[in-house]
């Protein structure tokens, strides 16, 4: 027999692992994570003897699931790992992923599978995951790749040292509030998010706020930001001819409306690191501006037939 303590490991080991999976059976795209064989994850399920659910709150990593009807929300509110184990990491903190049925439309970027790539460098950035970038600039810095001693990229230096997390859950909605303070030292501004995901599954309604913890720093920097939902290259997009909604459409998704609140919007391309067959093109909504003159940007996922009835997804100062 397997030693006591082995078999508990596992025990806490397989919520975890479930904590990180879409409903197409892959695994969610954080932290140097790259392609999933959904068949090999679902086997290694299949041997748990104990069918334990998902955590929803994993405090120690920082990672937390939402999960509403069919659709999963998976969010990285976790500090930087130490030093030491944190060569593969990336610059994603308060990134998440929105997947629908079996089919994942919001994703980060993910690894590219060889260790030696050096693409794994820009996969990293924060502008590879869907969450804020201020000023173009990653939230974390790392230091450069070592052929020798660290091939698969260089060590974290400096990255957001306090990640603060709260859950709010209700009868209709669950709701996860973070910030981070990765962008403090250069330019004086710490990023709130919040995430709403309707116990229905039919929106998912977010805030990003920028809060001047040192307002003259903040006085003395630019202010460009940019907020990025990289898309899964299955996903179907177009805008409408206003430039303030995007319908998103999957085989699995039925047809999704973004919008943020009268922002323009736009789609770029992107890159979509993590398939199984090598990277491939994929496409991102983009919303830009600038936060001294929109400290707050409110933006809504909705699914046609879906009824939102928090508060107008409207932007600006309150």
């Amino acid at each position: 027999e397997a030693p006591v303590e082995l078999m508990n490991a596992i025990d806490r080991m397989m919520p975890m692992l479930r904590l990180f999976r879409h409903g197409d059976g892959a695994l969610a795209l954080f932290n140097g994570m790259s392609a999933t064989a959904p068949d090999t994850v679902a086997t290694l399920l299949a041997y748990q003897d104990t069918r334990s659910p998902a955590i929803e709150n994993a405090p120690l990593s920082g990672y937390r699931r939402l999960q509403g009807g069919d659709t999963v929300v998976i969010i990285d509110a976790g500090r930087p790992p130490p030093e030491i184990f944190s060569s593969t990491a990336h610059a994603g903190c308060l990134s998440f992923e929105l997947s629908c049925g079996l089919q994942r439309m919001v994703i980060n970027c993910g690894a590219p599978v060889g260790l030696h790539d050096h693409r794994r460098a820009l996969a990293r950035a924060t502008a590879a995951h869907s969450t804020m970038t201020l000023n173009d600039t990653s939230s974390c810095h790392f230091a450069s790749a070592n052929a020798e001693h660290c091939p698969e990229g260089g060590v974290l230096i400096s990255g957001p040292r306090s990640v603060r997390v709260t859950r709010e859950d209700d009868d209709t909605s669950d709701r996860v509030v973070a910030s981070h303070d990765g962008y403090r030292a250069l330019f004086g501004v710490d990023h709130t998010r919040s995430l709403t995901l309707s116990k229905t599954g039919d929106w998912l309604s977010g805030e990003d706020y920028f809060n001047l913890v040192k307002p003259r720093r903040a006085a003395e920097v630019p202010d460009s930001f940019v907020l990025r939902f990289h898309l899964h290259p299955q996903i179907e997009v177009d805008i409408s001819a206003d430039q303030t909604a995007i319908y998103l459409g999957g085989v699995e998704t039925g047809v999704w409306t973004f919008s943020a609140g009268g922002l323009l919007l736009a789609i770029e391309e992107s890159v979509f690191f993590a398939g199984l067959h090598g990277s491939r093109r994929t496409r991102q909504i983009v919303v830009t501006g600038n936060f001294r003159q929109t400290p707050l940007v409110r933006w809504l996922f909705v699914r046609d037939g879906g009824s939102y009835e928090g508060q107008a997804d409207d932007s600006g100062r309150d």
